[in-house]
């Protein structure tokens, strides 16, 4: 069994740009990874009537990450940033 908690923040900074804060929780036992939090910020951005570039910054963390085969544990966080240009047609 597992339980999940989630949240969102969406807020207009300006009248060309978009602030938007997601988070998730999932509660599990130990041997399913225990605590996994995932949150992601992103700006969105309109550079133009038909150009939009988004910014996000994604954590992922597990509090217990299992072990594979040849007993490597990976890293409890993981971080990432991505950058996506849209074109409106």
């Amino acid at each position: 069994p597992a339980a999940v908690l989630q949240s969102n923040f969406d807020v207009a900074l300006t009248k060309r740009v978009d602030f938007e804060l997601d988070y998730s929780l999932i509660l599990a036992n130990q041997a399913s990874g225990g605590l996994t939090h995932h949150a992601t910020a992103t700006l969105e951005i309109d550079l133009t009537r038909r150009l939009d570039l988004d910014v996000s910054f994604i954590w992922d963390r597990i509090t217990n990450p299992q072990a594979d085969a040849s007993g490597a544990a990976p890293e409890a966080d993981d971080f990432r940033l991505n950058l996506s240009l849209g074109v409106k047609f």
